[in-house]
């Protein structure tokens, strides 16, 4: 039992590694996970194939699922909530704080500390 769970704890330190550097495995099961290496010390390539396989390139089925989302500026302009001024989120509803002075009473309540010059 303690075999097994020191080769566990190594592929979740593996696997820990990846998600660090930013790599998403996404197929981890039994059947490809190397549990033992033979030496390939002195070896060929030919050889080493022949040990581990040789590896395939193929192509991504759905390559979409590896493309970053779009930013929200590109939406900007294509769609407002109703009753919203802002055309995305609508954080702009209202009065601008900064313009009548409102952002510096809040900050002089809440930090008195805070220079209102800064």
């Amino acid at each position: 039992m303690a075999s097994r769970m020191y080769a566990a704890q190594q592929l979740l330190r593996a696997l820990e590694s990846l998600h660090k550097a930013g790599i998403v495995h996404r197929d981890l099961n039994e059947n490809n996970c190397m549990w033992g290496l033979p030496s390939l010390r002195g070896l060929n390539r030919t050889a080493k194939y022949q040990k581990l396989g040789r590896p395939l390139r193929q192509t991504i089925p759905f390559p979409e699922s590896w493309k970053l989302g779009e930013m929200p500026e590109s939406w900007k302009g294509l769609w407002n909530y109703p009753g919203y001024q802002d055309s995305w989120y609508g954080q702009c509803e209202g009065i601008n704080p900064v313009e009548n002075g409102e952002l510096k009473a809040r900050i002089a309540r809440r930090r008195p500390d805070v220079d209102q010059e800064e």
